[in-house]
This record gives structure tokens, sequence and C-alpha cells, in this order.
């Protein structure tokens, strides 16, 4: 086929055949704009729920904590008593204590006449009244008061032998109660 078409037509033809692939671009480009449009709206709206979404949930945290801050707050005052209450307990001496661990020391056949503690018994040289049914007895208390580590500088100031047929032997055992051993 021989093209008879004038040069003219020819350019106005090639000129429109270009006119519609350049519509076909812009039509593309513009219709791309928009979705890429469409999606850059909705993760904006999907952030803005989540985040609407986060500022109520904090919110709502946040209420809770300020009903727990009252509880916290007595926790903490609590917290404080109970230390307190440790450092007094800590510096209280606890008598039943030490009386037990002195009747661990006490042999068969020992009895005390009395026993007076008190916070200025503690450092110092003490009396202790006690009776025996024989001599060796005596020496076993003296022995455990000296071995035990509750007394020191352990001495018999009085020992002497009694009418009483059960208990013949009366004894003063002098002694310096350390409140460390204990």
């Amino acid at each position: 086929m021989i093209n008879l078409l004038p040069d003219e037509v020819k350019h106005d033809i090639r000129a429109a055949r270009m006119n519609v692939v350049l519509l076909r671009y812009n039509v593309m480009a513009v219709l791309s704009m928009v979705v890429l449009g469409v999606f850059c709206l909705t993760f904006y709206l999907l952030l803005q729920s989540s985040q609407s979404q986060a500022y109520t949930d904090t919110d709502k945290n946040n209420s809770v904590a300020a009903k727990y801050s009252d509880i916290r707050k007595e926790a903490e005052i609590y917290k404080n008593n109970l230390t307190i209450a440790k450092s007094i307990f800590s510096n209280v001496t606890n008598y039943t204590e030490i009386i037990k661990k002195i009747t661990t020391l006490v042999p068969s056949g020992v009895v005390f006449d009395s026993l007076n503690l008190s916070d200025s018994t503690f450092g110092q040289q003490s009396s202790f009244s006690v009776h025996a049914t024989s001599y060796e007895a005596a020496l076993r208390l003296k022995d455990n008061f000296q071995n035990s580590g509750f007394f020191t500088n352990v001495s018999f100031q009085n020992l002497s032998k009694t009418s009483d047929d059960k208990y013949g032997v009366s004894v003063v055992i002098s002694a310096k109660l350390n409140k460390v051993g204990i």
C-alpha cells in the first residue's frame, strides 16, 4: 500500500496518536494518585482510630491507677511501720527466751530459789541462789554456766550444807550474764 496522504495529514495523525498515548498516561497517573490517596487516607484513619483507642485505654488505666494509689500509699506507710516495729523489737529483751536458755543449763538435782532478771542484770556481776541435792550437782551447774557463753566470771560465793533432806546443799553463785550470748 502506498501512502498517498499528504505530509500535513500524516503529521496530524501522528500527533493525534501521540495525544491519545499521553492522555492515557495522564489518566493512569491520575488514577494511580487517587488510589494512592485512598490508601493514605485509609491508613491515616486507621492510625487515628488506634490513637483514640490508645488515649481511651490510657485514661482508663490512669483512673484505675488513681484508685490504687491510695492503697499503694497505705502499703508504703504499713511497710514503714513494720520497719519501725522491727527496729523496736530488735532492741527488746525477750526474758522468756533467756529463762529458757538458762534452764537448759540447770542440771537435774538443782533448783533456783529465785531468778530476777532486768536490763541492769546484763553485763553486771549478779548472784544466783540455788539449792542442790549434792556438791557434784552444784559443780555441774557452775561448769554449765562457765561453758555456756551466756555467763562469764562464774564463781561460788557461798557453798554450804543445809538440814533439808532433798536439797541438802545451799549455793550462791556469782556470774556476769552476757546479753550477747543470748
